[in-house]
């Protein structure tokens, strides 16, 4: 179970990072703080607690699953901070979901397993170089 704890400081680019694997976001997480990172981990969406979060992370990464799209969390978040970017990943992307991503146009999708230069060109794209 992770603690969720609070942004990095405002000179590395935060990243929130939602999985509920947790050894996969560990490592993802790892892998992000070697690159210049800050992450936020979390399990699960509840675990966030207050916004707080919202208006210091400069980007959110989020794994959905078969049962939950991701989709009603991602537009909440939009509501709240609509330029922040906002990546859904999945082990199970039907064209259902395609579809309906494709539509809200401010959600990516990242398909699993996850290529972590896919993941890390997105957020360079997104955050215009800011990692170290």
């Amino acid at each position: 179970m992770s603690n969720c704890p609070g942004p990095a400081p405002q000179s590395t680019p935060t990243i929130v990072l939602i999985d509920h694997d947790d050894d996969f976001r560990y490592a993802l997480a790892a892998n992000l703080r070697d690159d210049g990172f800050g992450v936020v981990e979390c399990a699960n969406p509840n675990e966030l607690g207050s916004t707080t979060w919202l208006e210091r992370a400069d980007a959110l990464v989020h794994n959905v699953t078969e049962s939950d799209d991701g989709l009603s969390f991602a537009a909440w978040v939009h509501a709240q901070q609509p330029t922040l970017p906002i990546a859904l990943m999945t082990a199970y992307p039907t064209a259902q979901l395609e579809a309906r991503i494709a539509a809200a146009e401010y959600v990516a999708l990242l398909r699993k397993p996850l290529s972590y230069t896919d993941l890390y060109d997105w957020l360079q794209q997104r955050l215009g170089g800011r990692s170290k």
